[in-house]
């Protein structure tokens, strides 16, 4: 089996993930992939993780065939590139064109390792296809079915075996980012996520993750939108918040914020491995030298590979988002969110 060796490097969303992989970047026997790429294969509802569990840990026939065929779809939606102007193509699939990052053997290879699982296919009546359907293709399913037409509504049932799920799934990896990496070692952002990456780290054995924690207020300020804060406040808001992609932190409803963190930050609490190191935003600006030590050695990196110091991260600049919260306008809102969010220690440095 190849071993497909990884570092994760997640966080919660506003939590400084970007400072760590900026960091690493600077590594000469290190390939990081940029910050806008995050390859969501696994973590998406039918992606791997889902197909893993219908495949071998859940099986059943129902299920892994279900599992088939919203991985089948799953592939084509996030792997196309339309051409040109093909805006129908362009409509219908997601923004993440994997199939151009992967040089055009993605969805290929995807599909070569989804269709490795597929024992047999048989035409027949299958009932449960119709929970996958929507509406539209339910009425026409039943249209057909009055017009004595039974046959012509037949499934394609896979019939799956998922064995060795977990060494096909390596190879498969392995394959897929061979040329990316360039026989070096390979950085990822938020590909296991942090709440439960203590059980799919068993399925990777060379890989690690980096979990970047924040204190919950100035993810609170960082998040905030436009509309939602007052002409002082707004000096606070960093320049990637475009009142957009940061929306789902839930900072423009205090309730929401508080429910989502603390919820993330219990999950996140459980969590642990020894191939899973937790840092703070603030140790890695504030603490930078030792915190940079505790990187490496959990790494087995060393400061002669840090070739490009400070190319791509500094601590200096990264300063100016460490105990913004202090500075923000309504100080009642800070308190309540340090009172109510009891999963995550906080500290003044």
């Amino acid at each position: 089996m190849k071993s497909f060796d990884f570092i994760d490097c997640s966080g919660i969303g506003s939590s400084g993930k970007s400072a760590v992989v900026d960091l690493l970047a600077e590594y000469e026997n290190l390939k990081v992939m940029p910050h806008e790429f995050e390859f969501d294969l696994f973590r998406i509802k039918g992606g791997l993780n889902d197909l893993r569990k219908d495949f071998y840990e859940d099986w059943s026939p129902i299920r892994s065939n279900s599992a088939y065929w919203k991985f089948f779809k799953l592939i084509n939606l996030i792997g196309k590139n339309p051409k040109g102007l093909n805006f129908l193509s362009s409509m219908l699939t997601s923004g993440n064109r994997y199939d151009k990052k992967f040089k055009n053997i993605f969805i290929s290879s995807s599909l070569n390792f989804l269709n490795s699982f597929v024992e047999t296919e048989i035409n027949g009546y299958w009932p449960f296809d119709h929970a996958d359907m929507s509406n539209l293709q339910l009425a026409f399913y039943r249209i057909k079915e009055k017009l004595n037409s039974k046959k012509k509504v037949y499934s394609k049932i896979k019939v799956i075996n998922g064995d060795d799920f977990d060494s096909r799934l390596n190879n498969f990896l392995y394959d897929l980012f061979h040329e990316i990496r360039n026989d070096k070692a390979l950085v990822l952002n938020n590909f296991l996520e942090p709440y439960n990456s203590s059980k799919y780290l068993n399925i990777f054995p060379s890989a690690k993750q980096i979990v970047v924690i924040r204190d919950p207020r100035d993810s609170f300020v960082s998040g905030l939108s436009v509309g939602h804060s007052n002409s002082d406040d707004l000096k606070l808001i960093p320049a990637n918040n475009d009142g957009y992609t940061l929306s789902s932190v839930g900072s423009n409803n205090i309730e929401s914020f508080i429910l989502r963190t603390k919820q993330f930050y219990k999950i996140l609490k459980n969590n642990s491995h020894d191939r899973i190191l937790k840092i703070r935003f603030e140790d890695l600006v504030l603490n930078y030298k030792e915190t940079k030590k505790t990187i490496e050695k959990f790494l087995g990196l060393s400061d002669e590979d840090h070739t490009y110091k400070f190319k791509f991260f500094n601590p200096s600049e990264s300063s100016k988002n460490v105990m913004i919260w202090k500075k923000f306008s309504n100080q009642n809102v800070i308190k309540r969110i340090k009172n109510d969010i009891n999963y995550f220690e906080f500290k003044d440095f």
